[in-house]
C-alpha cells in the first residue's frame, strides 16, 4: 500500500522521521529524513529498526496512513513536524 498523503502536508519537502526510546531513565532520539516510504524503511533499517507493514488505520490522522510501522515501537503517531514512534518505555514516560 503506497502512503494516501506522504508528506502533504509539509509542502513537498521530505518528511521528518522521529524514533524516541528510553536508555534506563534517559530519552534517546533518532531522527532523519526521507522523501518516500521505501526511504523511510531503508533509513529506519540502517539504524537497527525491521519494517513490519503499513499503517492501515483509517482513523488516524490522513498523513498518518500509509506510513510504516516497524517491530518494537509504537507509531506512527503525528508530532506536527515529524512522524514520531516510540518503544513501550517512552510511550509510559510519556503518556503519565
Amino acid at each position: 500500500m503506497a502512503a494516501i498523503a506522504f508528506g502533504s502536508n509539509l509542502e513537498g519537502k521530505p518528511v521528518k522521521y522521529r524514533i524516541v526510546h528510553m536508555i534506563g531513565k534517559a530519552v534517546s532520539v533518532t531522527e532523519f529524513d526521507a522523501a518516500t516510504p521505501d526511504e523511510a524503511i531503508s533509513a529506519a533499517a540502517a539504524k537497527g529498526y525491521a519494517f513490519t507493514y503499513f499503517n492501515s488505520n483509517r482513523s488516524q490522522r490522513e498523513q498518518l496512513i500509509g506510513q510504516p510501522k516497524f517491530k518494537g515501537v509504537l507509531g506512527p503517531m503525528w508530532d506536527v513536524d515529524a512522524i514520531r514512534y516510540e518503544d513501550q518505555a517512552a510511550y509510559r514516560e510519556f503518556s503519565q
